[in-house]
Parts: structure tokens; C-alpha cells; sequence
């Protein structure tokens, strides 16, 4: 253990010393007399790198300047105050830095400070975001006209929406299929974040009446009519009542009120001539099963208050009597 001798001539060894100046690193004195320890002292007890990154540290203090940015120097860099990138120069080696407090590193032609950047990246984002939410408030009227609860385009499991853009996102993380459709147009794979296909077409969402939203601009939304219903599904109320929810195989939803009676024949008459009298087939349960007999009620296929998709087929794999 190494020594050293102050005015006051009090002896302590060297950790005794080193932990005096991490107690006080910019103004070191004696805990007996409170006689400042000199730099000298003070060098004794440290390296060669814990003294100068000490040294200069101390002097930026005291001047109010920054620290050289060389391991080896010992220099302070004079403070400008400018909100914009400014050179200065070590009092020491004569490096070039930036003299702004907020940045001090070296400086290099074209010097950006990091500081800077970040304010300049943040108002980027901030304007992306306000433009997105401008951009989005003109189909917001679709998204409020969507139901709270729809049907997986692609598994079928029920999603709830509570906020956000259109877009709605069934991670495989949380074991959901993958798919990615918009809420508002029921589209897979063709709209994205605050931009839906049908933002100045047709609105699709699942109703349950003969009407679908259709929108004509941005301030306006009018009722159209779509595929009528057949007879099949004129909804008796002295029998019990079901409700369908029907993907398409274009995306197009629906949920359908019926009678628990009704036959997967119904349904895929139904489903038929939504799709412009294209045969389609019945798929319902998971994984998905093709319904084949038409004779069977709802009921006996257990599709109550259920979700279904529906697919065309050929006249060798559609339901069959």
C-alpha cells in the first residue's frame, strides 16, 4: 500500500485516498482538517487513464466546458450556445468538436447532431401519424358501420374489434391462422393500414337484412340493394331461431336470422345465388368439413349460431341431395 502526504500531514494509504476523491471527485480534501488534496496527490493514486479522464472531467466542470473526446487528452472544448451544429476546438490538442452542450462529439464534415436528428425523426412520425389519421377519418364511417364481432375470413373463429385502424391481424403467435383482412370490405391480402380497397366503392359488412352499406364519396353514405333472399329463409318466429355467418369465397360476409329447420340444400341455394348462380359448397367446423347432405337442418349439422365458409365447386363435389 502506497502513501501520501497533505499540508494537514495526515498519512492514509492509497484506497483510503481514492475513496476520498470518488466521495468528491471536483474538489478532493482531508475528512480530518478538510485540506484540499492536490492534483499531484491525486495522480499518485490513480492510472494514467483514470487520471486524465478524472483531470479533464474536473476542468469541463469548472469552466463549464466539455471534455475532450481523445482517451489521452486532457483538454476541454469551449461551449457555444446554438440550436444548430457549430465548431469548436480543444484548448489542449486542437481537435475540432461540436460545440454544442447537448452533442460534443468530433467534428466531421456535414456534422449532424444526435440530437437533432431525433427532434427531426420525431416531427416525421408525428406528421405521418396525423396525416394517417386524416387519411383514415375519410372511411371512418365505414368502420363504425362495421359490427363489433366478425368471423376469420380464413379459420372462421369470431374476432372482436375495440380500436385501431382496419386492418385486423390473426397472429400465429397467439395461435391464430395468419390471416390479415380489412374489417371494413372483409378483403384478404389486397388493403392495408388506413387504406381499404373499397374506401370509395362498396362497403360489405355482415347484415341482417337485404341491404348492404354502399358508399359513393367521402361525405355520404347511401343504402343499396344486394341479392335478395330466397323463400327458404323467410324466418318463421313461432319456430326457434338461428343465426348463420357466411365468408364468401370473394370475402363477401353475411349473417344470416333462420329457422334451426332450414337444410344445408337452403343454404346452399342461398349461397348460390349470392354468388351469381355459381354452385358452392358448405364448410363448416374446424378443421373445415364439407356439409354434403342437403337434407340435413342446421340443426343436425351443428352449425347453430356458428360460422361457415363457403367455396364453388363442380357439380362432382357440391352438396348432393
Amino acid at each position: 500500500m502506497g502513501s501520501g502526504h497533505f499540508k494537514c500531514c495526515h498519512n492514509f494509504c492509497t484506497q483510503c485516498i481514492q475513496g476520498t476523491i470518488k466521495w468528491n471527485p471536483m474538489n478532493p480534501r482531508c475528512p480530518f482538517d478538510n485540506a484540499p488534496i492536490s492534483v499531484q496527490n491525486c495522480c499518485g493514486v490513480m492510472t494514467s487513464a483514470q487520471f486524465v479522464s478524472w483531470e479533464k472531467q474536473r476542468r469541463a466542470q469548472l469552466t463549464g466546458s466539455s471534455p475532450c473526446s481523445l482517451p489521452h487528452c486532457v483538454g476541454v472544448v469551449r461551449v457555444v450556445a446554438a440550436q444548430l451544429p457549430v465548431q469548436s476546438t480543444c484548448d489542449r490538442c486542437a481537435t475540432a468538436h461540436c460545440g454544442r452542450r447537448q452533442c460534443g462529439a468530433p467534428w466531421v464534415v456535414g456534422h449532424r447532431c444526435p440530437d437533432i436528428v431525433a427532434a427531426e425523426q420525431a416531427a416525421e412520425r408525428a406528421a405521418e401519424q396525423a396525416a394517417a389519421r386524416q387519411w383514415g377519418s375519410d372511411f371512418q364511417p365505414g368502420i363504425d358501420s362495421a359490427p363489433q364481432f366478425q368471423m376469420c375470413p380464413s379459420c372462421g373463429v369470431a374476432v372482436e374489434r375495440d380500436g385501431g385502424c382496419n386492418m385486423m391481424r390473426h397472429a400465429r403467435c397467439n395461435g391464430g391462422c395468419g390471416a390479415e383482412w380489412c374489417w371494413i370490405c372483409g378483403r384478404v391480402g389486397t388493403c392495408s393500414d388506413f387504406n381499404c380497397r373499397a374506401r370509395d366503392g362498396e362497403y360489405r359488412h355482415p347484415m341482417n337484412n337485404d341491404t348492404a352499406i354502399c358508399r359513393t364519396s367521402a361525405k355520404s353514405a347511401a343504402l343499396c340493394t344486394v341479392q335478395p333472399r330466397t323463400k327458404a329463409f323467410e324466418v318463421d318466429p313461432a319456430l326457434p331461431v338461428t343465426r348463420v355467418r357466411i365468408t364468401l369465397h370473394d370475402g363477401q360476409r353475411r349473417e344470416l336470422q333462420t329457422n334451426e329447420d332450414h337444410t344445408i340444400g337452403d343454404l346452399c341455394d342461398y349461397c348460390s345465388l349470392l354468388a351469381g348462380g355459381i354452385p358452392m359448397m358448405i364448410l363448416s367446423g374446424f378443421p373445415l368439413q364439407v356439409q354434403t347432405d342437403r337434407s340435413k337442418t342446421l340443426r343436425e349439422a351443428g352449425i347453430l349460431n356458428s360460422a361457415v365458409t363457403v367455396r364453388p365447386v363442380g357439380a362432382s363435389n357440391g352438396c348432393t341431395s
